[in-house]
């Protein structure tokens, strides 16, 4: 088997066993790569066993980084996201959407035995109920507000990181659509979409467009960002040019003269979409 390297310090992982399933650790910092059964073997075992994984970290070493690994998946080299798990919500815990895998800092893994000594001798909560508007819906576990994927099973639920934001800069999202698909900005709620589906996008049934803009809400959690003075398209890297919507004349979008690709900003796509007249809706905070 090929050899893969650490993402966070670059040397070469070494393989070992959790339980049946098969684990990767790096001996110089103290992390580890799990797939989901090993995951969930962790989060059910004791601290003791916890403490025995990081203490396999080579004396002498540094102490391991907390920051997202430079270096990216083990397996396919693909940029991890951060996840939240419930039990320790602000561990540096990373995950890799197309692997189904996870790296844990040894940072983590530290938290995670502090947290499962605390939890030790308590008597254990009950399994949410499916009817938990934060469970994640493939396998019904609990996720913070804010998980862009789910801890158990990894399914990505504040949709997929598709490419940066022409406005901000920020991390635009695919939005659930069944027809006309489209990315939301976490960061200032604008949509980008492909040429000339804004027109097909506000010919929707009703209940569809509000069901659109509810998600686009939802995934507006990110920090907000200051808007560039000339917006480009995320595509073709041109500066974008405002345009009117139709005969709606005191609405404008930004349209890439190259690709076509138009950007609405999110006040505006309220406005088409809900009808409201008056000031966007207050981001959420957490």
């Amino acid at each position: 088997m090929a050899d893969h390297l650490c993402p966070g310090c670059g040397l070469c992982l070494s393989n070992g066993q959790l339980g049946s399933a098969p684990i990767e650790l790096c001996p110089a910092c103290g992390g580890v790569w799990l797939n989901v059964p090993a995951l969930r073997e962790l989060l059910h075992a004791g601290s003791a066993t916890v403490g025995r994984l990081f203490g396999k970290k080579r004396p002498g070493s540094p102490r391991p980084s907390d920051g997202l690994p430079a270096g990216g998946c083990p397996h396919c080299g693909t940029a991890m996201g951060q996840i939240a798990v419930p039990d320790v919500p602000n561990a540096p815990i990373f995950a890799c959407a197309p692997c189904r895998g996870f790296w844990l800092t040894g940072i983590a893994l530290e938290q995670l035995a502090a947290s499962l000594d605390a939890r030790e001798g308590c008597t254990p909560e009950p399994e949410p109920d499916v009817t938990d508007p934060h469970a994640c819906p493939d396998c019904g576990e609990h996720n913070p507000t804010t998980a862009a994927c789910c801890w158990a099973c990894s399914r990505m639920l504040q949709g997929v990181a598709a490419r940066a934001c022409p406005a901000c800069s920020g991390v635009v999202r695919v939005v659930p659509s069944p027809d006309v698909p489209l990315g939301a900005c976490e960061s200032c709620g604008g949509a980008w979409l492909a040429a000339h589906r804004l027109a097909e996008l506000l010919y929707r049934p009703e209940s569809e467009l509000q069901q659109i803009f509810r998600a686009i809400q939802r995934l507006r959690v990110g920090k907000e960002r200051p808007r560039h003075p000339r917006a480009r398209c995320p595509g073709c890297g041109v500066a974008l040019r405002r345009a009117a919507v139709g005969a709606l004349l005191h609405h404008e979008v930004e349209n890439c003269p190259r690709c076509a690709g138009t950007f609405v900003d999110y006040g505006t796509l309220q406005e088409l979409i809900v009808g409201s007249r008056g000031a966007p809706a207050p981001r959420r905070t957490y």
